[in-house]
C-alpha cells in the first residue's frame, strides 16, 4: 500500500506555529498554509510539498532556530534567520520540488546583522533557485 500524505491546515490565521517540529514520514506531508518554527525543525525523512508557502524557521536574533536534515526537503520557500551568532556555522537549506532535493548550504564569516534568508528551488525555469535577505 503506497503511503498516505499528511497535511497541515490552517484557514484562519494564514500561518500555523511551532516551537518545535519535526518530519519523519515516508509519504508527503502537504502544508495548505504558511509555516513557522520558533525553535527547532528536524527534517529526519520525507518531503513537505508547501508550492506557493513559506517556513520560517526562527524568530530574530536572538533566537535564529536550528536546522537538522537527516534526508528531506522543502517544496516551498523555507526562509530562516542569519544571525552573528552564526558566523562559522553552516546554515542548510533543504529545498527541491515534489520529487528532487537540491539543498544549498551558507556559511558566513562576519554576519554583521541579523536577517531573514529566504531559498526557494525553480526547476525548469530560465532563471536558476532565488536567494533573497532583508
Amino acid at each position: 500500500m503506497a503511503p498516505r500524505p499528511q497535511s497541515i491546515i490552517n484557514v484562519l490565521t494564514g500561518t500555523e506555529t511551532f516551537y518545535n517540529l519535526e518530519f519523519n514520514t515516508v509519504g508527503p506531508v502537504i502544508s495548505t498554509c504558511d509555516l513557522a518554527v520558533t525553535n527547532n525543525l528536524s527534517i529526519t525523512n520525507g518531503v513537505v510539498l508547501m508550492p506557493g508557502r513559506t517556513l520560517l524557521l526562527g524568530t530574530g536574533a536572538s533566537n535564529p532556530g536550528t536546522l537538522s536534515n537527516a534526508s528531506g526537503w522543502i517544496y516551498g520557500t523555507l526562509s530562516r534567520w542569519a544571525a552573528p551568532s552564526q558566523n562559522g556555522t553552516d546554515l542548510l537549506f533543504p529545498v527541491g520540488d515534489n520529487n528532487n532535493g537540491r539543498s544549498l548550504t551558507l556559511n558566513f564569516s562576519e554576519i554583521s546583522t541579523a536577517g531573514v534568508i529566504s531559498l526557494d528551488f525553480c526547476r525548469n525555469s530560465t532563471r536558476s533557485s532565488r536567494i533573497t535577505s532583508n
